[in-house]
């Protein structure tokens, strides 16, 4: 017996296969889904999105590169509108810095996330669980040390 339920692949539906395990008395079974790709292959996981922003809210990207001098650079991103909250839902930073620099990201003056980067690893911090957040009237920046080198960096987030 083949079994099988379907599910949105992003641009339409398609067919997963469930294996299962009748019992006895013909009623009960033990299911086990599948997920596979396009190709038919076995997958691990399965990448969803959230969606766009819900109502009264805004999505806020920031994306631009730094250029490391002498001393700290503070880059200001935003200030959270009036009666609003900025969540944080995404950070990809690379740097071109041979060795490990620290990145943060500061609301209103405190660090909300903190993070080493360099040209072989960057932070890639997608779709957080727990996001970090400014609320109103806050400034949102990023702090990148002294040195040498290029940072580039993507801040994600929704303001609501």
């Amino acid at each position: 017996m083949s079994l099988s339920i379907t599910v949105p692949n992003g641009t339409g539906y398609r067919d997963v296969p469930i294996a299962g395990v009748v019992s006895a008395d013909g009623f009960r079974a033990n299911a086990a889904i599948a997920l596979v790709d396009n190709n038919g292959l076995p997958v691990t996981s399965l990448k969803v999105s959230a969606g766009g922003p819900g109502a009264g809210q805004a999505a806020k990207n920031y994306s631009g590169t730094v250029t490391l001098s002498g001393s700290t650079q503070t880059i200001n991103l935003e200030t959270v509108t009036a009666g609003k909250t900025y969540f944080i839902t995404d950070i990809v930073v690379t740097s071109t810095n041979s060795s490990a620099i620290l990145i943060g990201i500061t609301a209103g003056g405190v660090t909300v996330f903190q993070a080493h980067a360099n040209a072989t690893k960057g932070v890639e911090a997608l779709g957080i669980e727990t996001q970090p957040y400014a609320a109103a009237g806050q400034v949102v920046a990023i702090v990148v040390p002294a040195g040498s080198g290029v940072v580039a960096y993507n801040i994600l987030g929704v303001e609501g």
